[in-house]
């Protein structure tokens, strides 16, 4: 009897081996106190032991709000209870909400009671964030300016408030249960009718007409998306009120009638373009300017009547000010271009462009008025002034063959000097040694020099003449015999300023033929220079790539062939277009086409020797001379680093 056990004390033992190996917290309370609790309920709790919890008041680990209510339970009035949410705060402080069950392990007051507890704060956690979201998106949808609305087999369910509004409905609860095809108008009833996936076009914003409560009609956009399950008649339908959107339209297309009248009447030719070159509208003045009707050319290139020499300067002028908005002829009045009429004639033109937008278009308007007769008349001034000129040499040179045979140098460097100040050429006198003793006021207008900046030095033409040997020996030796030299060539100014001069030197000789001055005249021939280099950069060199063009490629092919041909050497010829390139045009466009069409251009260049040629025919068509070929087995080889070459990727910015 001694060894035996009391029913009390099996009882406990029995509890101790059922909560070992419980996940949960499982406690064990006496009066109130622990008496046993697992490692589960312990690591809930924020505690590293559980055997130091023993003998604690388990309402130490109870938020203060539920305090006095579980201690009632687990100290000696326990009772059987299921889900009591209860609150603990761990030993850290950390609150913890937790399912818990309370159930008495003996019927006496005072005994084991067992506690068990489920931690349910994520689970808690997570339902206040769905009932916030699903607050948060209701009111979304209820404040919408927009009708969202709701239909399951084709009955409305759900409309917001403005979706009421829209159909002039003030209780949004009276639309619940209509059709839907009951407020479309009945232009579009019977589409209606078959079902709203018809609408349902992969997120498509569709135009449809509703017929409000009150009859009145409204315009709208569209959005109809599936909702709810897989295969479920129910669909969300956004709409938006575009009402006024089309009555302002409308109004813009009355405008625009007026405006056209109005075009149609003006003297001068009204044309606009959008972005792309394209032309929008051609008026009647412009037809009879350019020889062609508004159906030829509305929705074709504006290239159609420039000419060809200046179609990739225009096209160049659109791109980079919409690039960077710099204008060059947008917005500057007056600008002198040439036209290209219908027959093929190009005729001068006056030019005023302005850019406008229409909606979300940009356009172009350009302004054009035939200025032939115009130019005509400044061409026949302009050559009265240059006959003038001339004459103005001719004087000059019967002026100084007069100084040479007068006896008195002075009298006639006098006579001289008065109509050489008045001239727009400037005048040099120079020694037999070549020393400036006079320039009239024109020198110091065209070079930049003042007079006592060169008396008694060596012109400054001389230095720039040196430059070009062959003009240099020329000139020396024509002003010995037959006494007179004529050349052009590029200086600069005192500023540094390049310049091209066209230099006549005359040498004035005394009776016995002895020479006794040079008169040398400089005109500043700049201008015309430069558009001579113009002219032929234009006429043989590729604007986009500045690679020779065809012209320029057959000239040197038929210079090469006769002669390659006559002394027996190899020639190889390459025809190179890029495959792909329409389709980078049509979907990238044709900024990044050009851009393409550089890179290409830059990388052939790479590929070829010294004396090679690369010539760009026209759209994406190149080509390779290769002359002087030792061996036509190297031909494949540089065929092979072109293609290379053109195989690498494209980084274009």
């Amino acid at each position: 009897m001694k060894n035996k056990k009391s029913p009390a004390f099996r009882d406990e033992a029995w509890a101790l081996k059922c909560i070992e190996s419980a996940k949960n917290l499982i406690c064990l309370c006496k009066k109130g106190k622990i008496r046993f609790i697992n490692d589960a309920g312990a690591v809930m709790l924020g505690l590293k032991s559980a055997k130091r919890m023993t003998g604690r008041t388990f309402v130490d680990f109870v938020h203060s709000d539920y305090r006095e209510f579980v201690s009632e339970l687990v100290g000696g009035h326990a009772r059987e209870i299921n889900s009591l949410p209860i609150r603990f705060v761990t030993g850290r402080g950390r609150k913890i909400d937790a399912d818990v069950s309370i159930t008495p392990i003996s019927g006496d007051p005072g005994g084991l009671v067992s506690v068990h507890a489920t931690d349910i704060t994520h689970r808690l956690r997570s339902a206040k964030e769905v009932m916030r979201s699903e607050t948060r998106y209701r009111n979304l949808v209820e404040k919408s300016m927009d009708m969202i609305c709701v239909c399951e087999d084709g009955d409305v369910t759900f409309i917001n408030p403005a979706g009421a509004a829209m159909l002039h409905e003030t209780e949004p609860g009276r639309l619940i249960g209509r059709k839907l095809y009951t407020l479309v108008h009945p232009d579009y009833y019977d589409i209606a009718m078959e079902g709203l996936h018809n609408f349902v076009k992969d997120g498509a914003v569709l135009p449809m007409k509703f017929v409000c409560i009150d009859g009145d009609v409204i315009y709208v956009e569209i959005l109809v998306l599936p909702f709810g399950k897989s295969g479920a008649n129910s669909y969300m339908l956004e709409a938006r009120d575009i009402t006024e959107r089309v009555r302002y339209a409308e109004k813009l297309r009355d405008r625009e009638q007026r405006l056209r009248g109005i075009m149609d009447t003006v003297a001068d030719g009204i044309i606009s373009i959008d972005e792309s070159g394209i032309i929008n509208s051609f008026n009647p003045a412009a037809e009879v300017i350019f020889g062609y009707t508004s159906t030829d050319l509305i929705g074709k290139s504006l290239n159609a009547i420039v000419p060809p020499s200046d179609k990739k300067k225009h096209n160049g002028y659109i791109r980079k000010y919409i690039k960077t908005g710099k204008a060059k002829i947008i917005a500057v009045g007056g600008r002198e271009v040439s036209g290209h009429h219908k027959d093929g004639t190009i005729f001068p033109i006056e030019l005023s462009v302005t850019e406008m937008w229409h909606g979300k278009q940009r356009l172009f308007t350009a302004i054009v008025r035939d200025i032939t007769e115009r130019k005509k008349a400044e061409d026949e001034l302009r050559k009265a002034h240059d006959e003038l000129e001339i004459r103005v040499e001719e004087r000059t040179r019967e002026l100084t063959r007069e100084i040479t045979e007068r006896r008195h140098a002075e009298s006639r460097l006098r006579l001289a000097g008065e109509v050489i100040d008045n001239l727009n050429n400037a005048v040099i006198i120079l020694s037999p040694r070549f020393k400036v003793t006079a320039v009239n006021p024109a020198y110091t207008l065209i070079t930049g020099y003042q007079a006592e900046e060169v008396i008694g030095r060596q012109p400054p033409f001389k230095r720039a003449l040196k430059k070009y040997p062959e003009l240099y020996e020329n000139m020396l030796n024509d002003i010995k015999y037959p006494g007179h030299w004529e050349g052009e060539f590029w200086g600069k100014r005192k500023n540094g300023e390049r310049i091209a001069k066209r230099l006549a030197i005359s040498a004035i000789t005394g009776e016995e033929g002895d020479v006794q001055q040079y008169a040398a005249i400089i005109s500043d021939i700049t201008e015309r220079k430069m558009a001579e280099e113009r002219i032929f950069f234009q006429a043989n060199y590729d604007a986009l790539t500045g690679l020779p063009n065809r012209a320029l490629f057959h000239d040197r092919l038929e210079i090469a062939l006769p002669s390659h041909r006559r002394l027996g050497r190899k020639l190889g010829l390459m025809f190179i277009d890029l495959d792909g390139f329409k389709l980078v045009n049509d979907t990238m466009g044709h900024d990044i086409g050009d851009l393409l069409l550089k890179e290409a251009g830059v990388r052939l260049g790479k590929c070829i020797r010294s004396g090679d040629t690369v010539a760009r025919l026209g759209g994406d068509e190149f080509t390779v001379i290769m002359p002087n070929l030792t061996d036509p087995r190297h031909t494949p080889l540089v065929a092979q680093r072109v293609l290379d070459a053109l195989a690498e990727p494209f980084n274009l910015k």
